[in-house]
């Protein structure tokens, strides 16, 4: 017999030797013999992508509702919070929001127990949404000074003086920023493909029309009139093709 030796009359083999082809073509066959037509490469990338997917759904469900909630809270107790001041406002909102998004993150597993698994479809959806976000919030960045795009300007007496942005991407649309937030949520939503985060997306659009009407309403007591005129003007959180600046 090839391969093979005698001794003593009996037939001996020779060891078997696991070269780095037979550990492949194993790898290679098991899954086939599974039932399941993909290389065990396949299986790491599959659970590389799922673990993508929770930890962005993760994100979205721990961050979003605090957020949310952030703003629902500051916007009808303006005066309040302007009385508190800018920083004692952030610190203890900031200490609430963090406790929440902790209770969230303890109720993961239930909050996240519903998903749909992955798909490119979605996915190229989603980044086109994202990447739509992102360009927009480039161009509403050029036109916000740091204080007043973390909120800080709201946060200061309404008498001092500051500037109505009605020009760029605001003579389009009135709050870009939330047309920005809604795309972006949406956009991490289709990649994710969770229950979870669809539910968050769908409600963050009338959260965000309740929280512009709220700005609105310290807007108009700011600004009086020219914000009437405004509004009258420029769409809330739709953007209108034609620009329609400030009228000197």
């Amino acid at each position: 017999m090839v391969g093979s030796s005698h001794e003593d009359g009996q037939v001996v083999c020779p060891p078997v030797r696991f070269t780095r082809f037979t550990l492949r073509s194993k790898a290679l066959i098991a899954p086939l013999a599974a039932g399941w037509p993909h290389t065990a490469s396949s299986f790491s990338t599959a659970g590389d992508l799922d673990k993508v997917r929770y930890f962005i759904a993760l994100i979205v469900v721990v961050a979003t509702p605090p957020a949310i909630i952030f703003w629902l809270f500051v916007h009808p107790l303006i005066s309040f919070w302007r009385k508190l001041g800018p920083v004692l406002t952030y610190v203890v909102m900031t200490i609430a929001m963090v406790g929440l998004g902790a209770l969230i993150y303890r109720a993961r597993e239930a909050l996240l127990r519903v998903e749909f698994g992955f798909s490119w479809a979605l996915v190229v959806l989603g980044l086109l949404l994202y990447g739509s976000s992102i360009y927009l919030e480039r161009h509403v960045r050029k036109q916000l000074k740091l204080s007043i795009f973390f909120g800080l300007a709201e946060l200061r007496s309404k008498d001092e003086p500051r500037e109505l942005l009605t020009e760029g991407v605001y003579a389009r649309i009135r709050h870009p920023r939330y047309l920005g937030a809604i795309l972006g949520l949406g956009g991490m939503s289709f990649i994710a493909n969770y229950l979870a985060t669809y539910v968050l997306a769908a409600l963050l659009i009338p959260a965000l029309y309740i929280i512009a009407a709220l700005e609105e309403r310290e807007l108009v007591d700011r600004f009086g009139e020219r914000y009437e005129q405004y509004r009258g003007r420029v769409p809330r959180l739709f953007p209108s093709l034609r620009a329609r600046e400030s009228e000197p």
